[in-house]
């Protein structure tokens, strides 16, 4: 489902007018960054959560705290290396962006996206 969900995300996002920069990318035993998106000058670190509907607790929920510590330090070693590189990504600011992306049933079609853009400040 998560495949799933990243993928309807990407979609969205899109057609918004974003541009991927990287998807899925680990960042050696710190974690994993699920989408880095470039939203005009702003620089967008993506969270996407995905579930059935109807489930009790909801996607964005599980963007705890510590689920947003690790993020930001996540975003931290990204824009270290990004600034090491001969062409450097080029933004006016960065944004943590929240993304529910809630399928009707197993069968993962139709899905309902919800954006939380700046769903939390570093």
């Amino acid at each position: 489902m998560g495949a799933a969900g990243e993928d309807a995300a990407l979609s969205y996002l899109k057609r918004k007018g974003f541009r991927l920069l990287e998807r899925n990318l680990r960042l050696g035993r710190s974690g994993e960054l699920d989408l880095v998106m470039l939203d005009h000058g702003t620089l967008v670190f993506v969270e996407v959560k995905a579930m059935l509907a109807g489930e009790a607790i909801r996607g964005l929920d599980h963007i705890g705290a510590f689920k947003q510590r690790k993020l930001i330090e996540l975003a931290t070693i990204y824009l270290q290396r990004a600034a090491q590189l001969r062409q450097p990504i080029r933004y006016d600011a960065v944004r943590f962006d929240a993304i529910e992306v809630a399928f009707p049933d197993h069968t993962l079609r139709q899905p309902q996206v919800k954006h939380l853009p700046d769903a939390f400040r570093a």
